[in-house]
């Protein structure tokens, strides 16, 4: 009897392992062009010189990662890629030939146009259409060290501020509205 209760109990275990293993306890959050399949962007106002203002922080964001053009609502061009330095520089030098002020993004602005509800990239790609998944540039120092400086990895919206700031990654450009 013992054994035979022994079976029944191993054999319940194991069924029951073996439904709870086909369910997906962790839903993941779809593409984001899948979530905004028809075009759609939400939270921004959009103009035709390649703007998005974000409506939440009021951010206007040139909508093509530095290097890149925005023309036909597409950005066209090579994605620049920069040590944080080279971007910093980048953004003072496309100022002063543009007579604009823009700037790299500080960490919470560009954390705030990230999308909770989608992935890979996390950012509406219809408003960004160039963007690409890799860490983004922020003008947010860090206090760990002169060696590092922050960045935002667009795969799920991730902040580092540990990035060695003699990597080469893109960054996109605000206007700084002071």
């Amino acid at each position: 009897m013992a054994n035979r209760h022994k079976l029944l109990k191993t054999v319940v275990l194991l069924g029951l392992g073996s439904a709870l293993s086909t369910c997906d306890f962790v839903a993941e959050p779809p593409l984001c062009g899948d979530y905004f399949g028809g075009g759609e962007t939400p939270g921004f106002s959009i103009n035709a010189n390649g703007l998005a203002q974000h409506l939440d922080t009021g951010t206007s964001w040139y909508r093509c990662p530095a290097g890149m053009t925005f023309a036909a609502s597409r950005c066209r061009g090579e994605m620049l890629l920069a040590t944080w330095d080279e971007a910093m520089a980048y953004a003072l030098e496309f100022s002063e030939s543009s007579g604009r002020n823009w700037r790299l993004p500080e960490n919470d602005e560009l954390l705030a146009i990230q999308e909770s509800s989608c992935r890979n990239p996390a950012i509406n790609h219809f408003v960004f259409p160039g963007i690409d998944v890799a860490n983004h540039w922020t003008s947010s120092e860090t206090w760990h060290n002169e060696a590092f400086r922050c960045a935002v990895y667009t795969y799920q919206g991730d902040l580092s501020c540990r990035e060695f700031r003699n990597n080469a990654y893109p960054f996109l450009l605000v206007l700084d509205n002071n």
